[in-house]
């Protein structure tokens, strides 16, 4: 289980955080979703190390009024992986330059501690192996595991649902999926 806190860190650092508006590394590149051709709705920044540079992968998902077919597909058009610095927009996402937008309704947050249970393992985590709910669905060969999320803080990732963020092999783009139970 991963604890948050109230955040500290000055704006332009390349630290994870959950909710409140992005710290963009680079020029905006905020995401349109592909039935609405609205602002999805960003749910939080994590740190991808590895070569040099602090990157940053930006997570967002669709949240309209009504469900949106969709947002647990990888390539769906209606959640995206924005990372900065140097990565590359996905083929199936547009998106505008746009400093803030809809968020994931909290204070920014920064995960301080990950704590398991007695005799549990967590559904919220950074880095290591996924868990998955349904079945293998790493987005190819390669992708690296970012971070697992449940539903528990407001995201409706289906009943009882989890989703995953992935980089590619390259460190250059992002995807996220979730599945529920």
């Amino acid at each position: 289980m991963v604890r948050f806190e109230p955040g500290t860190v000055p704006a332009g650092e390349a630290v994870t955080k959950m909710g409140g508006q992005p710290r963009w590394l680079e020029d905006p590149q905020w995401p349109l979703s592909a039935s609405l051709g609205e602002p999805m709705q960003f749910i939080g920044q994590f740190r991808i190390d590895g070569g040099g540079e602090a990157r940053l992968a930006y997570v967002f998902m669709t949240d309209g009024d009504d469900y949106v077919d969709g947002t647990w597909e990888p390539d769906g058009g209606e959640n995206a992986v924005i990372v900065q610095p140097g990565g590359q927009v996905p083929p199936f996402v547009t998106v505008r330059a746009q400093a803030e937008g809809p968020a994931w309704p909290a204070a920014d947050h920064l995960p301080v501690d990950f704590v398991v249970d007695a005799g549990r393992e967590p559904w919220q985590f950074l880095g290591g192996e996924p868990r998955w709910l349904q079945g293998e669905e790493t987005p190819g060969p390669g992708w690296r595991f970012v971070a697992q999320l449940t539903d528990s803080f407001g995201h409706n990732f289906g009943d009882a649902g989890i989703g995953y963020v992935f980089v590619s092999p390259d460190g250059d783009e992002g995807r996220f999926l979730w599945q529920c139970g």
